[in-house]
This record gives structure tokens, C-alpha cells and sequence, in this order.
């Protein structure tokens, strides 16, 4: 794919396509759903054309298209600030109108203050963190179509290797979806931002890792890959034990705290991660009971991972539609639904989850079983597949799945997941071999979650389908498969 992706110095010509991948890749953003809500995309691209000439006209900004030149298409730009290198563009009249009127841009209905707020907040921490020689990576974007080929770390290469040839650092605030690219090209955490809406009447958290590179030499680039290799060598994929269920419910809730279903499915306002806790102990004490298939990642203790448990794999194991459940899950089943009623009197309620959304998605998760789940043998589902985010980029999610999917290989039995995320999470099912057929939008009232049913049915495509590679269709198998939090 990159053989075709030409990149070079963004014109005034192309702002505008800029402006449009900006927000295909922004869109579904906490900030970006809380300053503009239910605007839609097209309103919003004037605004943004005219915030990227705004940048293309200043002299220590540098602005990178990538194009594929098989169509002809711009599908992904990087943005710098490049203290020592200057780089204007010479905007046309009308170009140096639309930026003397941007403020006039903007949608009616954008909650400006949201929007200023939270760049604020960044603007904050960014005068901290960086010294006058560092250069900033403002913006990296792809279409998301494009995602996951490589276009992004081709934008890349022209910055890391400015900054290694003046010894300089670079820095940058990553979402949680970019985190693992920057991570493997030597960015490191500095730490968090979280900015929480609720404080200007909206919901939902937005967290930007603060990240750095610092310049790279040979010698560093190869301590680093002996590093990982070392890494590698500890990590370990067990079965989940008891004494592993505290910082498994930990891992998992990290995992997933910005994950759209979960803003969607519970009311910021009212949200106790205590409740949140102990429902998820209670679930993982099922399953170990039941004997169902739930596997940790661990790694030695140390500075850089004070738990031992990085990841969570949870599945369920197949059951036959013609099968009674058997007598010991129908006693576990009782003993689940106990624990939560005596969870809702210790802490005097659900924690925040909202009981219609989360029976409407039961409803609708119900008949997408009816249609999808045609195999009688029953299916592994994997419920749960999280990764923290410090090990995010490893191929620690790709472990996780492996480690039930090969099995599942070996007794020939499909397997199935579901996604609230569509980027980066797609794409890396892609990676595995799959692709995507359908979506299916949960939608109560104004708030929507869209989730991505992606399932491998060999031979044919059905509802919500993802086709698995050449080896699952030598040996006749067939498997499903959706999202995970990577």
C-alpha cells in the first residue's frame, strides 16, 4: 500500500481535504461529541479548512499530505512545530480571508466553551512539558479507511528523523487509539490528561497520553529491540486464577474507559467504580466456576508495570442450542444474579448503569444471535478482550485472541466477539484475517453507540460477516469474530 502514498509539503489547495480527514478521524472523540453534538461532518469542514490554513501560514508549522497515487486521493496529513525550520505558505487573498474569518465558521450550535476548555487544558500542559529546542507533533490523521497501512508511520519518518539529526525531542498528546504507533516508534508516557465533561454539562471523559521521544541513535534503536525481545521472553498467558481477579477487574476497567458502549451504557454523573468492581469480580468468579476459557497476560512486577496482570482474555464456551444448560452453570447463574442484588444494596444501587439501555442492548444483542449463530455446535465468545495500555502496540491482543482461536482450530468450532469501536479495532481485525460486513446503531434518543458485528463465516457472507484467512478455509473451519479494546 505506502508504495503508492506520496508525501510532500501540504498545498492551500488541499485544506480542505485536510479539514474533511481531520474530522472522519476526530469525529467520534469525547471532545469532538461534547463541543459539536449531533452536527453533522460536512457543517464542520469550512471550520476546519480554515484552522489548517490558519497553520499552513505560520513559519514554524509544517504540514505533510499523503496521497494515493493510485486514485489520486489525499488520504492522511502530519502537522509539526519546528522551532529552528521555517516553512510559510503563501496563502492566496481568498485563502487570507477564510482565516481572517474563522471565528465566523464555526456551526451555531457548537458549544464553544466545551471546544475552549479542553484546548486549553492541553495548551497547559503543553507549555510544561516542552522546552524551546523540542519539536510537537500537533496532529497526525488518516482516513480511516486507510488505517493500519503503514501511511502513518510514513508521516512519521520525516519528523523522528528532523529531531534525530538535531538531537531534538518531540512531543505530543496522543489519543488512546494512536498511543500504540507512537509507542513503537520511541515515543514514552510523561502521564495523563484526563478532561471530564460532566464539569461543562456534557459526558464522558477524554483521555490524551502526553508523550515524548527523545532522539535516537543506532545503538539506542537496537537496546530498545533487545529490550522488548527480553520483554517478550517474560510474558506470560495463563489461565486467570482467583488471586488474579483484583487487578484483572482493573485492567479491564482502564481498558475500557473510553470505550463508547461504556459512556453510552452508564451516567458519568452517576458512575461508583466500586459497584463497577465488584459486578466484574463477581463475573470473573462465574466463569472460573463454570470453567469457562479466561486467560491473563502477566509480566514480572517493576517500575514500568506495577501489576502483574496487563491484559484479559474472557471468553464463553460453546453451547449446544439443542443442549439443556447444564445443572451447574443454571446453579452459577442464581448465584451471579444473588451477588448483584446484594451488590445493589451495599452500594445502594447499580453504579451508574442505565437499565433501559442496557436491556434494549441485551434485546438487540439477543436477535443478532438469532440470525447470526446458525452453527447448532454453539459458539466461544469472547465478551471481553482488554490490554493495558502501557502494552498496547506488543501484539499482546493478538496473544489473547490466539490463545482461544487455536483451540478452537483444533476442535473446528467457531468463535465470535462484538465491538463498540470501530478505529483502531477493525483494522486490527483486518491484520488477523478478517473483514467487516455490518454495524448495528444502538440508539436511545439523541445518544447513539454504534456497535460492529463482525463475524467469520467461511464460504459465505451473512449478517455481519468477517472472512477469516486461507487457513481456516483449507480446514473447512468456520469462526466469528468482532471487536476487543486495544
Amino acid at each position: 500500500m505506502t508504495n503508492n502514498i506520496d508525501i510532500h509539503y501540504a498545498t492551500e489547495s488541499e485544506a480542505a481535504a485536510l479539514g474533511a480527514i481531520n474530522i472522519a478521524s476526530f469525529r467520534h472523540q469525547q471532545m469532538w461529541l461534547n463541543a459539536l453534538p449531533g452536527i453533522e461532518p460536512e457543517i464542520c469542514i469550512p471550520m476546519k479548512q480554515a484552522r489548517c490554513l490558519e497553520k499552513m501560514e505560520s513559519p514554524d508549522i509544517h504540514v505533510f499530505s499523503a496521497v494515493d497515487t493510485s486514485v489520486d486521493r489525499i488520504v492522511g496529513y502530519a502537522r509539526w512545530t519546528v522551532p529552528w525550520e521555517e516553512n510559510k505558505v503563501e496563502l492566496s487573498e481568498e485563502g487570507r480571508a477564510m482565516v481572517a474569518n474563522a471565528a465566523s465558521l464555526r456551526p451555531k450550535e457548537m458549544r464553544e466553551d466545551v471546544w475552549e476548555a479542553a484546548f486549553k487544558r492541553i495548551k497547559e500542559k503543553r507549555a510544561v512539558n516542552v522546552k524551546k529546542d523540542d519539536m510537537v507533533l500537533d496532529i497526525l490523521a488518516i482516513s480511516p479507511e486507510y488505517q493500519g497501512k503503514g501511511i502513518g508511520s510514513k508521516l512519521l519518518r520525516w519528523g523522528t528523523q528532523q529531531a534525530d539529526a538535531r538531537n531534538a525531542r518531540i512531543y505530543l498528546e496522543a489519543t488512546i487509539e494512536g498511543y500504540p504507533l507512537y509507542r513503537k516508534y520511541g515515543w514514552h508516557e510523561m502521564e495523563r490528561l484526563v478532561i471530564d465533561y460532566a464539569e461543562y454539562g456534557g459526558t464522558g471523559q477524554a483521555v490524551f497520553v502526553l508523550m515524548m521521544r527523545d532522539p535516537q541513535s543506532t545503538a539506542l534503536a537496537q537496546a530498545a529491540r533487545t529490550e522488548t525481545k527480553t520483554f517478550n521472553m517474560a510474558l506470560q498467558i495463563v489461565p486467570m486464577t482467583k488471586q488474579d481477579i483484583p487487578e484483572a477487574v482493573e485492567c479491564v476497567q482502564t481498558a475500557f474507559a473510553e470505550d463508547p458502549y461504556f459512556h453510552w451504557l452508564f451516567d458519568s454523573s452517576e458512575y461508583n467504580i466500586h459497584r463497577n468492581a465488584a459486578s466484574l469480580a463477581a463475573h470473573f468468579q462465574y466463569g472460573l466456576n463454570c470453567n469457562t476459557p479466561m486467560y491473563v497476560a502477566k509480566v514480572p512486577i517493576s517500575d514500568k508495570h506495577p501489576r502483574s496482570v496487563v491484559g484479559v482474555s474472557w471468553w464463553f464456551s460453546p453451547q449446544p442450542a439443542s443442549k439443556p444448560v447444564p445443572w451447574s452453570v443454571w446453579a452459577q447463574d442464581w448465584l451471579l444474579s444473588f451477588r448483584q442484588f446484594f451488590f445493589n444494596v451495599r452500594f445502594g444501587g447499580r453504579g451508574g448503569l442505565n437499565l433501559y439501555r442496557y436491556n434494549m442492548w441485551k434485546e438487540m444483542q439477543r436477535k443478532t444471535h438469532d440470525v447470526v449463530w446458525t452453527d447448532p455446535r454453539g459458539y466461544y465468545f469472547c465478551n471481553v478482550l482488554a490490554v493495558s495500555s502501557e502494552m498496547r502496540g506488543m501484539g499482546l491482543g493478538r496473544k489473547l485472541v490466539e490463545v482461544v482461536t487455536q483451540q478452537a482450530d483444533r476442535d473446528g468450532m467457531p468463535c465470535y466477539l462484538e465491538s463498540s469501536k470501530g478505529v483502531p479495532n477493525i483494522i486490527i481485525y483486518e491484520k488477523l484475517g478478517f473483514n467487516l460486513v455490518t454495524e448495528i446503531d444502538c440508539v436511545d434518543g439523541k445518544d447513539a453507540c454504534k456497535v460492529s458485528w463482525s463475524v467469520l463465516l467461511v464460504g459465505y457472507a451473512n449478517f455481519v460477516a468477517v472472512l477469516y484467512g486461507s487457513e481456516a478455509e483449507d480446514q473447512g473451519i468456520k469462526r466469528t469474530i468482532t471487536g476487543f479494546a486495544l
